[in-house]
């Protein structure tokens, strides 16, 4: 009979914090008593938990499980905001699974001997490595080896409960991740010069609403020399597929043979379809199914988020993008909407409008829509995020939905309001922004090949997200898991991009006065080197007395401000909240100093406009991102009969 109880509570620690331990569910067997091992061990992470991380929402992890509430991840189509807070979570909270090793070497009084590394950190981020190194780097599995064939795995599991047998959970883990896994064996047995490997493989549940896991502590052991496939899918058409893109066609659909295969359709291309400059590779098509079949919680996108401080933005991708040329393609077409905006190239440091209007005389940047309206009469300033989102593209199924076609494979421009004024509204300045993106994108495509390129990661997430859905459903699929095995090219994409600080001049509404731009990456540039080098950074509370100090009461948005911050001393707010108060500090100091340092040459021939009549305004920065989720568009696609033609 098995009994359950609460052995002990003890703290363990890590890093600098603490772990919070609890032994729960006693072995079962003949002969054992009360002092039995325990067979499941609670260990819980929230003393060693950043709390003032930023997540996708620009939200710090602590507001996110605060509003989450225990709350576990909720049945499709149920409590969508939970949904919502455990996507948000899932990236940053993912990485927590190295504190099972530690708690689990507390319980044997000893950690093992060798002592074993994490496999995921033999590869360095954005160094050329199997595709499968990402999910290990950011503990989807963690998987330790001692370098001579013992291997420790840590596998999630559904079937991790307190009630369960341990070793079994742990078997039946392994077994539904082996398709995984098994090429993370095959290099492992490569390294050890084919020996076998001894197995020792934990399984545990997160539970990260509760910043917690219940991990197995008796482990299943095995000795493992095949790795080949124990299921019965058939085999992917690598040299197919490696084929097609070597003749440089363009991806238009697919549809499922007998037998579980994947015929790929394509048309000529000219030039080929490629990205970043190169043609599409079988490690792209790696990197699209890691993405949406591995990616986790989060669905595959790309953005320029909040940061602690206002002179730089955080670089977020969903599905495990980083590092790749897809993201890499997503970052740069989310910069060129600062271009969109302004007119200017962060990456080149230069003023493109007249370049962009060599080619495309009607282009007209954000501002200058902003400007020529009449009706901008009154705003000093507007925050808006200029996205590209799925919405245009067009998929077609067939009713059993085993053929894919692209009607369409285009993103689509669409922007949202940051700030409060107005919310929910959308500009006529901002909407005519957006409908000449769209109107005129293979014009702006020339110019900006990244914008093309936009098109090929559109049809491979797609292609992806189609065979997903075709497996839910039930048809036969080969083993993709297969390409998690190919090689990545070197690729690391930045973690974090400057803000574009820039002193803009607009004249009066409906004004037909030249927009100036300035930008002030120099400013930018200052305000990184003062910033605290550590993470976490300086305590939230001394970084806000800090910011405070920054403020000009001579100006009055600074002086209530302070006044604000000032009355936040008698407050209980959280540290998030008082980071928040510290970059709402940060943004009017950093502003006050563009506003205030404008090259000598720029203030004359602003003074010249300003005696002539003209009342000049600034605009604050726009920042864009990317939705990368297909989902929507195959829900639009199904029942849609189409007959494909061509090679």
């Amino acid at each position: 009979m098995r009994r359950t109880r609460m052995a002990q509570r003890r703290r363990w620690p890590v890093r600098g914090a603490v772990l919070l331990l609890s032994l729960v569910g006693l072995g079962s067997g003949p002969g054992e008593g009360p002092d039995a091992a325990p067979a499941w061990l609670w260990v819980d992470y929230a003393g060693i938990l950043h709390g003032r991380a930023l997540t996708h929402s620009g939200e710090p992890v602590e507001t996110v499980l605060a509003r989450l509430g225990g709350r576990p991840f909720p049945p499709p189509g149920e409590r969508p905001e939970d949904a919502t807070a455990h996507q948000l979570l899932d990236p940053l909270l993912e990485p927590y699974a190295f504190v099972l090793p530690d708690a689990l070497d507390w319980f044997a009084g000893a950690p093992p001997d060798p002592l074993p590394v994490e496999l995921g950190w033999l590869w360095q981020p954005g160094e050329r490595q199997p595709a499968w190194a990402e999910l290990l780097r950011a503990r989807a599995y963690l998987v330790e080896s001692d370098g001579a064939g013992g291997v420790r795995v840590f596998v999630p599991s559904p079937h991790a409960t307190e009630q369960a047998d341990p070793e079994r959970a742990a078997r039946q883990a392994w077994e539904e991740a082996w398709p995984v896994l098994r090429h993370v064996c095959a290099a492992l047995q490569r390294e050890a010069n084919a020996q076998a490997l001894r197995l020792v493989v934990h399984a545990y549940r997160h539970e990260p609403e509760r910043t917690r896991f219940l991990l197995g502590v008796r482990p299943w052991r095995t000795s493992l020399r095949e790795t080949r496939a124990t299921d019965d899918r058939p085999a992917l058409d690598l040299q197919a597929w490696e084929a097609f893109l070597r003749a440089g066609l363009r991806l238009e659909g697919a549809r499922l043979v007998e037998g579980g295969g994947i015929e790929l359709f394509g048309s000529p291309s000219e030039p080929p379809p490629g990205l970043l400059g190169e043609p599409l590779s079988l490690s792209d098509l790696a990197v699209a199914y890691r993405a949406v079949f591995h990616g986790g919680r989060a669905e595959p996108y790309m953005s320029l988020d909040r940061a602690l401080a206002p002179h730089a933005s955080l670089v977020l991708f969903g599905g495990r993008l980083r590092d790749t040329r897809i993201g890499l393609v997503s970052l740069l077409c989310d910069v060129r909407f600062k271009t969109f905006s302004q007119g200017w190239d962060v990456l080149r440091g230069s003023d493109l409008r007249e370049r962009i209007r060599a080619a495309l005389p009607g282009f007209r940047t954000h501002l200058e829509h902003l400007a020529a309206d009449p009706g901008s009469a009154g705003f000093a300033g507007q925050q808006t995020r200029l996205w590209f989102y799925p919405d245009d593209v067009e998929l077609a199924l067939s009713p059993q939905g085993d053929v894919l076609a692209f009607r369409r494979a285009r993103m689509t421009a669409a922007s949202e309001r940051a700030d409060a004024e107005l919310p929910g509204a959308v500009p006529p300045w901002t909407r005519a922004t957006v409908e000449a993106i769209n109107r005129d994108y293979d014009a702006l495509a020339s110019a900006f090949p990244e914008l093309a390129d936009l098109d090929q990661v559109a049809r491979l997430l797609s292609l992806f997200s189609w065979l997903r859905l075709a497996r839910d459903e039930g048809q036969g699929l080969p083993d993709l898991d297969v390409l998690l095995a190919l090689e990545l090219p070197e690729l690391r994409t930045p973690r974090a991009f400057p803000q574009l600080l820039a002193f803009d001049a607009l004249p009066p509404p409906g004004g037909d006065g030249p927009v100036v731009v300035v930008a002030r990456d120099d400013v930018a540039g200052a305000l990184a080197r003062l910033e605290s080098p550590w993470d976490p950074p300086l305590p939230a509370r001394e970084r806000l007395r800090r910011a405070s100090e920054l403020l000009d009461p001579r100006f009055p948005e600074h002086r209530a401000l302070r006044e604000e911050i000032a009355r936040s001393e008698a407050a209980q707010l959280t540290e998030g909240e008082l980071d928040l108060l510290a970059y709402r500090a940060l943004r009017l100091a950093m502003h006050q100093r563009v506003l205030s340092a404008v090259p000598g040459e720029v203030q004359e021939s602003l003074r010249a406009r300003a005696q002539a009549g003209e009342r000049l305004r600034v605009f604050s920065v726009g920042i864009g991102g990317l939705d990368l989720d297909m989902r929507a568009a195959l829900r639009r696609a199904r029942g849609r009969l189409v007959r494909l033609a061509g090679s």
